[in-house]
């Protein structure tokens, strides 16, 4: 019996594949499980146009995805957060934090294609990998610095504290 599988289904094929099955499989599993359709020519009609409007999702999500590795090549991220006397951060920048800056610079991207093997603990500058594509990484330049206003009341107690000595 052919079937149209509306769904992924594990061991057997991806959505929209045309496969051939037992008739209780079919029958008694696939088809009340909303898996699988019948593969009549209605149905191989609708699923033609199915395959044609996700490869037409596909190829705009492809533009988009370039349009957004442009973009972000260009950007240099900076991010001001507490710090300790020693410059270790009271917070640490991790995927979560780089998608805040990246969001309020207007870039949207996914936690998933962060590549960040740990948490940045220390001010300093750092590359941050983006995988957008399959097997295509780059790095854009992150400055992690200390707040300003930290900066200058760090400094008069350090000078307070040589005076008392």
């Amino acid at each position: 019996m052919k079937i149209i599988l509306i769904q992924d289904v594990q061991g057997l094929g991806k959505k929209f594949e045309i496969k051939k099955v037992k008739p209780g499989y079919a029958r008694n599993f696939l088809i009340p499980q909303k898996l699988a359709i019948l593969a009549t020519r209605k149905n191989l009609k609708w699923q033609q146009k199915q395959i044609k409007i996700l490869q037409e999702k596909l190829e705009k999500e492809k533009k988009e995805k370039e349009l957004m590795m442009e973009k972000l090549t260009k950007e240099k991220l900076e991010i001001s957060l507490k710090t300790g006397l020693n410059g270790k951060l009271f917070e640490k920048v991790d995927k979560k934090k780089i998608l805040e800056i990246l969001k309020e610079k207007g870039i949207t991207i996914k936690e998933k294609e962060i590549i960040l093997e740990k948490p940045i603990e220390k001010i300093g500058n750092y590359k941050i990998k983006i995988r957008l594509k399959e097997g295509k990484d780059f790095e854009i330049p992150l400055n992690v610095k200390a707040k300003e206003k930290e900066k200058k009341e760090k400094k008069k107690k350090s000078e307070n504290n040589k005076n008392k000595k």
